[in-house]
């Protein structure tokens, strides 16, 4: 799985790669904007709390802000809809939305942590992708 963790105030990102399923189960089951501590990473994420921000599930149907159920649903979207871009004038389409992620990319907005401060000495800055 991708993770792709970022900190939108500087610019900086990072994307890892985990082979370790285990590592990933804290994630697991989690809405989008929810706040979820990033230990289960390994020691150089120790103190890091990471908010969801976006995802796919396994067959790549995304996340969207506001489904309140654990599955996929099948949601009418017409213009102004995230996702979707309508053809014609007052089309709508009625596509399936997942709210969880099992198993997927993940990305993150940092809510605290020292990864992408700027002070002098920080030996883990990330450069600009």
């Amino acid at each position: 799985m991708k993770l792709n963790i970022s900190f939108p105030a500087t610019g900086c990102q990072k994307l890892i790669e985990v082979d370790d399923e285990r590592k990933l189960c804290t994630f697991y089951e989690k809405r989008m904007a929810t706040e979820v501590a990033a230990d289960a990473l390994g020691e150089e994420w120790k103190g890091y709390v990471v908010r969801i921000s976006g995802g796919n599930d396994k067959q790549g149907f995304p996340m969207k802000q506001g489904v309140l159920t654990h599955g996929r649903v099948r949601l009418l979207l017409s213009k102004g809809h995230s996702c979707y871009r309508p053809r014609r004038t007052g089309e709508r389409e009625r596509k399936s939305r997942s709210q969880l992620g099992y198993y997927n990319p993940f990305t993150w907005s940092w809510a605290t942590g020292k990864l992408f401060s700027m002070e002098e000495g920080d030996s883990r800055k990330l450069d600009k992708k």
